[in-house]
């Protein structure tokens, strides 16, 4: 998932910078301080952690990705059932 991200904001003129917080707030709120005060054009949150007070008070575009909106964030969550009878039925039509 990170390879395509990374790979349609090259082709966007986009750089990603990566971050990872191993779940640990303080460092959360460090990285997210840095991404606000940054020219950074936005950012895409993999974090169930973050408080929704941080997400409202965040005044860069943000993603958060398996997790619902707050404020003016957007989400981007999978369908988890829809997959699971997708593949329900490869594995019927293939015989298992």
């Amino acid at each position: 998932a990170i390879s395509s991200i990374e790979d349609e904001a090259s082709r966007r003129d986009y750089k990603i910078f990566l971050y990872n917080s191993n779940g640990d707030a303080e460092k959360e709120h460090r990285i997210l301080q840095v991404c606000q005060s940054s020219f950074m054009s936005g950012a895409l949150l993999f974090s169930a952690e973050i408080s929704e007070d941080t997400l409202r008070e965040l005044n860069i575009p943000t993603v958060l990705v398996e997790r619902s909106s707050v404020g003016k964030t957007v989400s981007i969550q999978c369908d988890n059932k829809k997959g699971g009878e997708l593949a329900a039925r490869h594995l019927i039509s293939k015989g298992w």
